[in-house]
């Protein structure tokens, strides 16, 4: 497969270490399924990170189930720097951007995301405050969570929720994320 990363540093699938190619694979499928995954910031999983869940394929109880593992707090929405220019927020050149959601519907996050919605499509309503929504995310977890979205077909957007640590119950944990980013970018 095609290294579209430009690291040659990252490993080739056929070296790339099982454990870490299976958690890319079952994350992927979990996206593709509207669950979230969780991106950890340490080797066991028990320290802090981020939940994703596909803008895509998120659902209404999905939305809520998220939301309910950091009560009082947002999800960001991650968006590519090229979403972000059709939205009038930069030149489509840098990093991801994460946007506060408080106040904000799943339709209307979906809206954001969906590429065929611009700053001009007057059938949207685009909230007129955007610019002072961007929130910091780090740039691993952004990279990585974009990878993963694309590695499974999806928009590249997710909502993105920081946690203390990985939820209780069956959660796909993925290996560290810059591991896991190299993984993704290797199987795209």
């Amino acid at each position: 497969m095609k290294d579209v990363s430009g690291d040659s540093s990252a490993p080739s699938p056929e070296t790339l270490d099982p454990a870490s190619r299976i958690a890319v694979e079952r994350a992927v499928g979990e996206l593709r399924r509207a669950c979230f995954v969780f991106l950890g910031e340490d080797e066991e999983g028990q320290g802090p990170g981020h939940l994703i869940l596909s803008t895509e394929n998120a659902d209404h109880e999905a939305f809520a189930a998220l939301r309910q593992h950091a009560p009082g707090l947002a999800p960001s929405l991650l968006i590519t720097p090229r979403r972000a220019e059709a939205l009038g927020l930069g030149n489509g050149a840098g990093s991801p951007l994460a946007l506060e959601t408080s106040g904000l519907t799943l339709d209307e996050l979906v809206q954001l995301a969906n590429p065929t919605t611009t700053a001009k499509t007057p059938a949207i309503q685009i909230p007129k405050n955007l610019a002072e929504r961007l929130q910091q995310v780090p740039p691993t977890t952004a990279a990585a969570a974009l990878d993963l979205t694309r590695l499974a077909r999806l928009l590249p957007s997710v909502l993105l929720l920081p946690v203390d640590r990985q939820p209780e119950g069956h959660w796909p944990y993925l290996p560290p994320i810059s591991s896991t980013t190299a993984a993704a970018r290797r199987f795209c």
